[in-house]
Parts: structure tokens; sequence; C-alpha cells
């Protein structure tokens, strides 16, 4: 799952289809901080070692956003992880 698929997912699902373009991108960045941060905490809980030393050199190598992103994306079960992180912050939006 792209960037570009979880931003329509985030306007669907949090209805920000009717908004001004400039507040709707400032709401979808916000978003998208909050659903990384809770992704990358799943997967920091589910990596294999094996796993957990490729992203260990990952990032003692200096890895970019997009080459981070990129490696999350490739890990099994994703793009589920991305879907509930957008449902339980919706879920907590509305308690």
């Amino acid at each position: 799952m792209n960037r570009p698929s979880i931003q329509k997912i985030i306007t669907s699902q949090f209805g920000l289809e009717t908004l001004p373009e400039s507040e709707r991108a400032e709401i979808i960045e916000r978003l998208l901080s909050l659903i990384g941060q809770g992704v990358s905490l799943r997967v920091a809980n589910s990596l294999s070692d094996e796993q957990a030393k490729e992203l260990e050199a990952l990032i003692e190598q200096g890895q970019t956003p997009e080459e981070y992103a990129a490696y999350l994306a490739s890990l099994p079960g994703y793009s589920d992880m991305v879907i509930q992180e957008i449902q339980r912050i919706k879920e907590n939006m509305v308690k």
C-alpha cells in the first residue's frame, strides 16, 4: 500500500472530501504521521530477529524516509496494519 492509496482511504474514512484542499492536506499529513507511528510500533513488536537486524542495518546506513516506508510496505501484513491503525484512530476520535 503506497502513500496515495493511504491518503485516499484517509480522505474517505474521515469524510474529508468537502474540505478545502489546504485544510484537507494538513489533516491528512497529521493522520499519516499518527498512522506511521502506530504501524512502526506494531512492526517493531512483530519483527523476527532477522528482520530486526535488517531494519537496524537500514537505520545505521542512514535510510531515507522513502526507504523506510518501502521496507515497511514489504513486510507481510503491512496493509492490514495500516487499515487497523486508521480504524483505531477513527474510533479514538469518536470517544
